[in-house]
């Protein structure tokens, strides 16, 4: 079942996404999009994203039935969370 959350949108939002990317891929997944749209996948994650005003709008439309929605919620903020700025 697809479940969505967000993600305030941060001001270097390009590069942000730059090294996402490369931590995801560095994992074995992917992220592919822009600024205004894209996708993810990782360990058997997947999912979609649209940034839409200040927020980055993200639905995993693909999980493990074993794993929680809250823990993959906390592992795509923790890729982000690492690159914005405070």
């Amino acid at each position: 079942m697809a479940f969505s959350f967000d993600i305030k949108k941060p001001d270097n939002l390009q590069e942000v996404l730059f090294f996402v990317s490369q931590d995801i891929k560095s994992g074995g997944g992917t992220l592919k999009g822009d600024v205004n749209s894209g996708e993810i996948s990782i360990k058997g994650v997947e999912g979609t994203y649209k940034v839409e005003d200040d927020l980055i709008k993200i639905t995993i439309t693909k999980k493990p039935f074993i794993v929680s929605e809250s823990y993959v919620r906390d592992e795509i903020n923790k890729y982000f969370d690492k690159y914005t700025k405070k």
